[in-house]
């Protein structure tokens, strides 16, 4: 039997990645130009109920839900294509948190939604992570956009993060008080290009960048909203 020479890790990683794309693909030029047709017809009719302040509101809103989901879907894909990830670097959780709660915070303010981060176990008020501080805040970000995507309306809106070291590892959570996820969207959550109108590829990239930081990203509750988990390695 002929020896096979066995392909290097790194390799092996790159086959993976770009397999995964090219599976995307298709879904994402599908998804997209529905998305782009649903945009058009109602710039369309947009024009046509001008008239109507009602009608006009509702087909905006339609126009920035489909326009906003196509674009992250192929914002999404860049992301997979791409083989630059930034060099990790080590930093604090808890301020990255601050970071990205502070990029929605006028946002929050008109839609009534508290957003906190819990207070830091005293014996542990600074919880230090070595990763890529983009990735990490990619993720975290897109924790948040969802959470705030479920609550935003609803009475007692708020979205909680914390940080903890649980087990030598770092966990970062983020808990809403949504209606939690759909028994229909559930299977899949965290796949690309879930049934109905889920979150889309955001959770199956944030899943992705946090693998390949070396931890894992979890829905570990789903009663009186959602609450995933992010776990890293401590540094």
């Amino acid at each position: 039997m002929q020896n096979r020479e066995l392909l290097p890790p790194e390799r092996l990683n790159v086959i993976n990645r770009l397999t995964v794309v090219a599976r995307l693909l298709s879904s994402a030029v599908h998804d997209t130009r529905n998305a782009l047709q649903i945009v058009t017809g109602h710039a369309e009719l947009f024009a046509e109920t001008s008239a109507d302040p009602e009608k006009s509101r509702d087909r905006s809103r339609a126009i920035l839900t489909h326009s906003d989901r196509a674009t992250q879907r192929l914002h999404g894909l860049v992301l997979m294509a791409q083989d630059a990830p930034v060099a990790p670097s080590r930093f604090e959780l808890g301020a990255l948190v601050d970071e990205v709660i502070g990029l929605r915070k006028s946002s929050f303010g008109r839609a009534r939604i508290r957003v906190s981060l819990a207070p830091a176990d005293p014996a542990t008020p600074e919880i230090w992570v070595r990763a890529s501080r983009p990735d990490i805040v990619r993720v975290a970000a897109n924790l948040m956009l969802n959470a705030e995507k479920v609550v935003t309306g609803r009475p007692d809106a708020q979205i909680v993060f914390s940080v903890d070291v649980v087990g030598g590892r770092v966990q970062l959570s983020v808990r809403d008080t949504g209606p939690g996820v759909s028994a229909e969207v559930l299977p899949t959550l965290f796949d690309a290009f879930g049934p109905g109108d889920g979150p889309g590829i955001g959770l199956f990239v944030s899943k992705w960048l946090t693998e390949r930081a070396g931890g894992s990203l979890t829905l570990v509750s789903n009663d009186g909203g959602a609450t995933f988990v992010m776990e890293l390695p401590q540094d």
